[in-house]
Order: structure tokens, then sequence, then C-alpha cells
């Protein structure tokens, strides 16, 4: 362990109150998790139903070249979770404490060509309802579930709420903002072709459909060309 327990928790919570987005947060998580297990390689994963979608990654070089060696060992594909690995509950634990040992999981042969030994897997909390794992791996066999600690995992717990928090925030403001972007080509649709809202926001709508775009994308595009065409009639001199 790089770190006492207590001062990685103080460096944690003090970072994450000073995080404003997702990805300091989800970054200040993965540091927090290298101080503790002292771990090589250690990333934050959402499982989407497309895949994999790392929020933060400590070393992605590293973890280029597991996920290479694992589909070579798997045949060209990972399955389960990012990496191949069973996905634990919030709170839960999945480890393997030396790949090379293992003969369970056909992935381990890959893990261990790349010189990582000892695999753990701490599920969090879950983001927009799909699971969130914290993946550690070191060189040292069995040199990360002895950092694991009720104290660490009650951490955990609480940064994972963050990070959902967080995350919620981000999607209301993009919410927010689309919605005051579609008002707006709305009013400007409803001035220069004298249509009603609902007239205006189905205009919009099968434009949308024609260019293959969202209605999100028209409307500020048309948003930004009348905020340019009056930024031109203002730069005109009388």
């Amino acid at each position: 362990m790089v770190t006492s327990v207590d001062g990685a928790v103080t460096r944690l919570l003090a970072d994450l109150d000073d995080a404003p987005v997702l990805s300091r947060a989800a970054d200040a998580l993965v540091r927090f998790a290298e101080d503790v297990f002292s771990s090589s390689l250690t990333a934050l994963t959402l499982h989407t139903a497309a895949g994999p979608q790392w929020l933060a990654v400590n070393d992605r070089d590293q973890l280029d070249e597991l996920l290479g060696s694992l589909a070579r060992a798997l045949g060209g594909g990972t399955g389960g979770g990012a990496c191949g690995f069973p996905l634990p509950e919030p709170g839960a634990a999945f480890s393997v404490p030396d790949v090379r040992a293992d003969r369970r999981y056909a992935w381990s042969a890959g893990v261990a060509r790349t010189g990582l030994r000892a695999v753990l897997v701490l599920g969090l909390p879950h983001v927009r309802r799909r699971p969130v794992t914290l993946d550690l791996f070191s060189p040292v066999p069995a040199g990360l579930t002895a950092a694991r600690s009720p104290q660490v995992d009650r951490v955990l717990h609480v940064a994972g709420l963050g990070l959902r928090q967080l995350d919620r925030a981000e999607n209301l403001e993009v919410a927010l903002r689309t919605r005051t972007l579609i008002g707006q080509a709305q009013g400007i649709l409803m001035q220069r072709l004298g249509l009603s809202s609902e007239q205006a926001l189905a205009y919009l709508r099968r434009v949308s459909m024609e260019q293959h775009s969202k209605v999100s994308v028209l409307a500020e595009r048309l948003v930004l060309e009348a905020e340019g065409a009056e930024t031109a009639r203002d730069d005109v001199v009388p």
C-alpha cells in the first residue's frame, strides 16, 4: 500500500468535493484505488449495452495491451464484462489471486501474457441503470485483495453514489440546454414562416428525419445561423 487508507480517503473526499464533472470524479476514484491497492492498471468501467465505456483509466497503453491479449486468448471477443470478467453486483467483488494458476477462465492466459498476475473487480453502484466496476490489476500475485476492507468498501460505495449524482446532473443540464435550443428554434420558425408552436416543432421533426439528424442538432444549427445573421447586421456600419 503506497499510502495509509485514512490519507487516501481524505484526499478522495477532497477531490470529489472539488470535482464538478463526472470525468474529474472518475479520475479521483482511480487515483484512490491506485493509492490503496497499489494496482499497476486501474480502470473505472461503465458497462453499456453497446459495450464498455471507460470513465477513467490510469494507463491507457497498458489497457490497450491487455485488451489485445484478451481478444487473442478468447478468439477475437471478450464477452462478459469489459475484459471478459464476470460482473459483480454493487458491493460485491470478483478476484483471481494469480492468473497463472487459474484454470476456470480462458482469459487468464491472456492476462498472464501481459505480465499481470492478480485481478480484482469491484462492483460499484449502477450509473444510468448500468453496471459500473472498478477493475484492478497487479503484477504481484495476490497483491490486491489484502487491501480490501469494510472501510474501503464503504468509501467506494459512497464515491459510486457520487458518480451517479454527477452523471444525473450532467444529463439534466444537457436536457435543459436541448429544450432551450429547440424552443429558440421554434420561435425563429414561428417568426420566419408564420407557424404556430406546434407547427414549428412538427417542421423541425420532419426536416430532421429527412436529413437523418437529431432535432436538437438541427435546432442548434438554426439558432447559430440566426445569431450569425444578427451579428452580421450589427457589424454593418450605417
